[in-house]
C-alpha cells in the first residue's frame, strides 16, 4: 500500500483448494496444497471486487470452480476490510 506507485485500486489474492472429499480449504498448509485435487488462486480488485486473474492447477467441475471462486471472493472482503482498517490507523497517527 506504500509502494509509491499510484494505483486506482488495491488487489488481493486468495488461494483455495479442493480436498479429496470436495471440501474447500483456505489458508492452506504445504501438505494440503500437495494433497489437493485442485488449487485455485484468485485475485480481486478493491473497487468492485472484479476478478483480476485466476490460476488453476489440477481439475474440478465447473460447479466446484464456481464455489471456490465465491469462497475466495468472500475471503477477499475480509482482506479489503483489513486493508481499510490498516490505512485508517496509519492516517489517524499522522
Amino acid at each position: 500500500m506504500d509502494a509509491g506507485i499510484p494505483m486506482k485500486y488495491l488487489v488481493c489474492s486468495i488461494t483455495s483448494a479442493l480436498d479429496k472429499k470436495g471440501t474447500i480449504i483456505l489458508d492452506l498448509t504445504n501438505k494440503q496444497c500437495k494433497d489437493a485435487l485442485s488449487v485455485i488462486t484468485c485475485a480481486f480488485d478493491s473497487h468492485k471486487q472484479n476478478i483480476v486473474t485466476v490460476s488453476l492447477s489440477g481439475s474440478c467441475s465447473i460447479e466446484q470452480y464456481n464455489k471456490c471462486l465465491a469462497t475466495c471472493k468472500l475471503a477477499s472482503e475480509q482482506i479489503f476490510a483489513f486493508y481499510r482498517s490498516s490505512v485508517e490507523r496509519k492516517l489517524s497517527k499522522s
